[in-house]
């Protein structure tokens, strides 16, 4: 952390001195274990934690096969709202600057799992951050034009521009697709865990999105997650 901020030009000692001011400590810890996502998972669980922050390699067929991906398996036996950012892609904090770049966030809805707790989290986010005024695209793929699009509240606040997109076909591709067209800083999901044995094999929605996504991932778990989810 010392040297990202040495980099940015700030003075790590007052820095850190700001944080602590403003309630935030920091501290490393070194942990050791046969199996690397069970150990993490068992300090999660020991400690309270309202976010999660991971990199990810994205990594796609054979190759996904052959590496295992820690990321997601933290995230899922976790059940903490995750943030994933790729590990060659760009964030919205510039490496460079330290610039916060947080202006356009796209959350994909659906009627299951209920897009709520992903548009609560990406505003908690902003206003967290403090960023400046935000765009928030809210959007619907579905197989058929029949399909029905959730109902949810969007932020009314100032500063914030809401609209909705709807698009017909694979809700993966098209959520994938959508994202290169809007080009957002962030995209937020639900997600409600695996709901089967292909879930299990390819990874639910959130998790396919996530391997190809052009940016970072907020994933928060649903609401309405049914009791039978596999989070592990």
């Amino acid at each position: 952390m010392r040297n990202t901020l040495q980099h940015w030009g700030v003075d790590a000692d007052q820095a850190e001195e700001g944080l602590a001011a403003g309630g935030l400590d920091n501290f490393k810890v070194e942990i050791s274990g046969s199996d690397p996502v069970k150990t993490i998972q068992d300090f999660i669980h020991q400690h309270c934690f309202d976010l999660i922050v991971l990199a990810t390699h994205q990594r796609q067929g054979f190759d996904r096969w052959l590496h295992r991906n820690l990321a997601e398996r933290i995230a899922r036996r976790s059940g903490e709202m995750t943030l994933f950012v790729p590990r060659d892609g760009e964030g919205f904090v510039s490496r460079e600057t330290g610039e916060l770049k947080l202006r356009n966030i796209m959350v994909p809805v659906n009627l299951y799992p209920h897009p709520q707790a992903a548009i609560d989290a990406a505003v908690a986010l902003a206003d967290a951050l403090d960023a400046p005024a935000l765009e928030l695209t809210t959007v619907h793929v579905s197989d058929d034009d029949t399909d029905e699009t959730p109902r949810f509240e969007a932020p009314e606040d100032a500063g914030w521009l809401c609209q909705h997109m709807t698009r017909t076909g694979d809700p993966v591709q098209g959520i994938l697709e959508a994202a290169k067209e809007l080009e957002p800083d962030l995209i937020v999901m639900t997600t409600a865990g695996h709901q089967g044995f292909l879930d299990m094999i390819r990874g639910d929605s959130t998790e396919r999105v996530l391997r190809e996504s052009p940016c970072p991932l907020l994933a928060v778990q649903a609401f309405d997650a049914k009791p039978d989810a596999v989070f592990d």
